[in-house]
């Protein structure tokens, strides 16, 4: 792929900034943040692939470097600045075609839009989340879910759970305060792990470890996970491991 720069006398001289296509064909910006990233796509070992970065690495000599030579793009020190300018040209010169694209990188509200239900609204997550995401989705018969769930709801335990996953979808809305719905028993088999599965059964795959979590982790992983999900994150509550730090961690899971 060539550049084109002029000299002193205006007249236009090509420049080589990358030894094989590289192409940008997607601009996306975040809704919360208003910041871009940009998709790239490169032809390499017979295929074409694409990649995602921030805009500010493809605006960076260095940064870009760093960010697209580990992908196997051939990006170098020498090169650096040429693909800098390429990439700029192409995104000044094709502004219909590279018309930014409203993105998201959590489930939730997004101004009156609900993801991951939003038309118009594309997904541009972490990786470790991608799973998460993919999770929520509709599958099944509802009929045979309806009538199963019916069952269940006559548990006082289930029908508190179901109420807690679908009026978390209004605290945002209703601009009211976040709530935890604390499952404690010193007892197995009370049926608190399936009134948390079935609350979450309303969003998508209610297995442990797709959309049910538990609270082993950090504090760090709790408010990661939580500012994901919110609002319509519901955990189940296992404290065997920590019971030194309950509060601590109940703390961490409000003020996410």
């Amino acid at each position: 792929m060539r550049t084109i720069r002029y000299d002193k006398n205006a007249m236009p001289v090509p420049y080589q900034a990358c030894s094989h296509p590289v192409l940008p064909v997607e601009i996306l910006k975040n809704v919360d943040t208003a910041e871009e990233r940009i998709t790239l796509a490169y032809f390499k070992s017979a295929a074409w692939q694409t990649i995602t970065v921030d805009r500010s690495v493809c605006a960076n000599t260095n940064k870009i470097v760093d960010a697209l030579s580990q992908f196997g793009i051939e990006v170098t020190s020498d090169n650096a600045k040429n693909m800098v300018r390429y990439i700029s040209d192409c995104v000044g010169l094709n502004p219909a075609t590279l018309n930014p694209k409203k993105s998201i990188n959590r489930l939730g509200w997004a101004g009156g839009e609900f993801m991951p239900y939003a038309s118009d609204i594309v997904y541009d997550g972490e990786n470790d989340y991608s799973s998460l995401f993919r999770n929520v989705h509709e599958a099944g018969d509802y009929e045979a879910w309806k009538r199963y769930c019916s069952g269940l709801r006559k548990n006082k335990i289930v029908r508190m759970a179901f109420g807690a996953s679908l009026g978390s979808v209004l605290i945002e809305p209703l601009n009211i305060l976040s709530f935890i719905l604390h499952l404690w028993g010193g007892e197995s088999g009370t049926g608190k792990t399936v009134a948390i599965m079935a609350g979450m059964s309303i969003w998508g795959n209610p297995k442990i470890g797709a959309l049910v979590k538990t609270l082993d982790g950090t504090k760090v992983g709790i408010i990661r996970n939580a500012a994901f999900c919110i609002p319509c994150h519901l955990q189940e509550m296992n404290f065997r491991p920590c019971r030194r730090n309950i509060r601590g961690i109940l703390t961490s899971s409000y003020t996410a």
